[in-house]
């Protein structure tokens, strides 16, 4: 199964991008690279600040496949079914997206994998 990426795209205020950028990599990089993703890297538009224009930030991951994503979105001892273990809300992945969302115009998160070959 081929690799996932999972793709954050938080729209934000100009005045607030620099501290929402900071707490995504001091708080959230470190928390998500615990549960096995990897950061592929990081992007704004537009690729300059213009006056009372949002900004978007997109963060990548990856996770290596189908039992890597349930264990990045359960936490790994929920994500293996050979332990008997109740699937609870992770209470800090729920703060720390309260607080993204209290400070954010909007955001999406997508699931992508590589296309398939034209024609195979």
């Amino acid at each position: 199964m081929p690799k996932i990426y999972i793709l954050d795209e938080l729209v934000v205020r100009q005045a607030d991008r620099a501290a929402i950028s900071a707490a995504y990599m001091k708080d959230y990089v470190p928390a998500a690279s615990g549960r096995g993703m990897t950061l592929e890297g990081s992007w704004l538009t537009p690729p300059i600040e213009l006056p009372g224009r949002e900004i978007t930030l997109f963060y990548l991951w990856s996770v290596a496949g189908p039992a890597e994503w349930w264990g990045m979105r359960l936490g790994q001892a929920r994500a293996n079914p050979e332990l008997d273990v109740q699937i609870e809300g992770d209470e800090e992945k729920t703060r720390w997206w309260r607080w993204v969302d209290d400070r954010v115009i909007s955001r999406k998160r997508r699931f992508m994998v590589d296309q398939p070959e034209a024609g195979g």
